[in-house]
């Protein structure tokens, strides 16, 4: 099948499936790229999609968006903070070319108090 439900042809069956299209056929043939070759197998599992209910497909395009919203908040704070990061860029070469900097481990967080 689709092995990313939020790829490319995932979003559209989807954001298909919210506006009333209920025919596997029809959604089936909405894959791209390498789902393409798998459309028999997408016709097959979306069998049954008449019964997506306008109640579930309201509630989808709820979590869509939701996603969406999310997607565009991630999308504003890596902009500002390739901004703030802009001017240290020049450091942040050279620190890569320092010996010992590459195999230094990544910083974590510690696990603080355990919890009851």
């Amino acid at each position: 099948m689709i092995t990313d439900l939020h790829g490319v042809t995932g979003r559209d069956i989807m954001d298909h499936l919210t506006a009333g299209e209920r025919d596997p056929r029809v959604l089936a043939q909405l894959a791209r790229g390498r789902a393409r070759s798998k459309i028999a197998a997408l016709d097959a599992a979306l069998e049954g999609a008449e019964f997506f209910t306008a109640e579930l497909a309201a509630l989808l395009a709820r979590m869509l968006a939701r996603i969406d919203r999310l997607g565009a908040d991630i999308d504003k704070i890596t902009a500002v903070t390739e901004a703030l990061l802009a001017p240290y860029e020049e450091q942040l070469q050279q620190a890569g070319s320092m010996p010992g900097w590459a195999a230094a481990p990544p910083r974590t967080r510690s696990p603080g108090p355990a919890r009851t």
